[in-house]
């Protein structure tokens, strides 16, 4: 069965989808990966895509997670989970179910969004390795039906002042869920600092009270740092993971593909 793994934190600029983006690259190597993006901004989906495709989808009105969690409701049919999986153009392992801005009302709106998003991923998650979901920064019902599904929740968060502020909330609402939800627990599988860039002093002051606050209170913190690199936004113009970015340092490459190794010994992928 897959491990299901949720990007999350209550800040945005965080690097949550470039990460998964990046990820879901990396080990579709060799795994099978199912993306869902969850955020009515739909950045994941066109990362993966492209603008065109996704305009194409669009277009001829295939469903989207808008769809999924609404299905019954307002002459929306129900559909099998195959029917929301898109292909990512070249990478046969690599999948998506797409976002789109109406998303924000569905956030608003939706009703038994655990349950709906749990049958769902049921029928399909024998099929795939690894399962993740791309968050906005923000709690919601959908963000709670994220942690209903899913075993790990990786937290990156960059070395500023005002991302830390990100965590704490982040980690109460965990904590209040899994209060909650005893029989269904969603583990941190850990705070990943990424977009280090060797600022002094405030960068390294950031990374410290980072580290200070996940010792106290038994976070996992990844050894692995991602670097800050240019190549990043160059790779979501050219829908191309940071691997197969041109010029993209060697360096820079490197680094990311530390961190997947870590996140692989983490999550047992």
């Amino acid at each position: 069965m897959a491990k299901i793994i949720t990007v999350m934190n209550f800040k945005g600029g965080v690097g949550k989808t470039t990460i998964s983006m990046n990820l879901g690259y990396a080990l579709s190597g060799d795994r099978k990966v199912l993306m869902l993006d969850l955020d009515p901004q739909f950045n994941l989906t066109q990362y993966l895509l492209g603008y065109s495709k996704y305009q194409k989808i669009l277009s001829r009105g295939d469903p989207t997670i808008c769809e999924l969690f609404e299905e019954g409701n307002f002459n929306i049919p129900i559909r099998p989970m195959e029917d929301y999986i898109v292909g990512v153009p070249g990478c046969k392992n690599l999948h998506v179910v797409c976002a789109k801005l109406e998303l924000y009302r569905t956030m608003q709106t939706a009703t038994n969004a655990n349950n709906i998003l749990k049958n769902k991923l049921s029928a399909v998650e024998g099929s795939y390795d690894v399962i993740i979901l791309d968050c906005p920064p923000t709690m919601s019902v959908i963000s709670e039906a994220a942690f209903f599904v899913s075993d790990y929740v990786l937290i990156p968060i960059m070395p500023e002042y005002l991302c830390t502020i990100g965590l704490p909330l982040l980690y109460q609402s965990i904590s209040e869920y899994n209060m909650r939800n005893p029989r269904q627990q969603v583990q941190i599988l850990g705070a990943v600092i990424n977009g280090e860039d060797g600022y002094r002093p405030e960068g390294y002051d950031a990374i410290d009270d980072i580290k200070d606050w996940c010792t106290g209170r038994d976070i996992p913190l990844f050894q692995s740092r991602i670097l800050y690199s240019r190549s990043y936004p160059k790779g979501a113009r050219m829908q191309t993971p940071i691997s197969q970015t041109p010029y993209a340092r060697w360096y820079t490459v490197d680094n990311f593909n530390t961190f997947v190794r870590e996140f692989r010994q983490k999550a047992g992928v």
